[in-house]
């Protein structure tokens, strides 16, 4: 199946021979990735934040019409051209992960994007075969509510927790990261982020919600 959205990088093929895993082919980006390109552009506007976040949310939409997870949402899973334009890729990753048995939250290209992750999959049992295997529609909404928290911030989930795996303990119990100051974070903004952190994945808006939700912040 051929995808083709404009906030949705295209996948040429895969590759074999620079890991345990097969690596994914893409055209190259020479915008960096998300987290890089807040932290070197602290003084964003909100207006172009929250453009960042509608285009991303549009393209989560697209794949989640296409029955595609995504399983690893997060600032290292968005790339930008050079003229600031977010683009999501990895999201093939997620079946190849499984096939191979690796949990995606220890592996190492996506070790730091635990502070992303739904407690959902912590919560889980294994499966049969000890595969975590419970990734879901409702935990991409998870993460992309932990996404918007660092795009209006500019930090990233838990960044004052320094190490991963304290991370993870934290998410297990069930916290979410800390309200930021309300300079930071408008109260709109803040209550839908929780709503995307509904304890209950049957609580968490759609990708559509979350798009129809950006289109109206980004034009008033």
């Amino acid at each position: 199946m051929a995808l083709k959205h404009e906030a949705v990088h295209p996948l040429l093929g895969f590759v074999c021979g620079f890991g345990p895993l097969p690596s994914l082919v893409s055209p190259w980006l020479d915008g960096g990735n998300l987290t890089r390109y807040l932290k070197a552009y602290p003084d964003l506007s909100l207006d172009r934040r929250l453009h960042l976040l509608q285009r991303i949310a549009e393209g989560m939409h697209y794949l989640h019409s296409q029955r595609i997870l995504h399983g690893d949402l997060n600032g290292g899973n968005i790339l930008l051209d050079t003229q600031g334009n977010p683009y999501i890729v990895d999201y093939g990753l997620l079946p190849l992960i499984l096939d191979f048995r690796v949990s995606p939250y220890i592996s190492t290209p996506v070790g730091r994007a635990v502070r992303w992750v739904a407690p959902d999959l912590f919560q889980t049992p294994a499966g049969e075969d000890g595969a975590k295997t419970n990734f879901t529609f409702e935990g991409d909404v998870y993460s992309f509510g932990s996404l918007m928290l660092q795009v209006l911030t500019g930090q990233v989930p838990y960044h004052y927790i320094e190490r991963d795996e304290q991370v993870v303990y934290t998410i297990a119990q069930g916290l979410r990261p800390h309200r930021p100051s309300s300079q930071d974070i408008a109260d709109e903004h803040w209550n839908f982020i929780q709503t995307c952190w509904a304890t209950n994945p049957a609580d968490r808006p759609s990708a559509e919600e979350l798009v129809s939700f950006l289109r109206r912040q980004h034009t008033t």
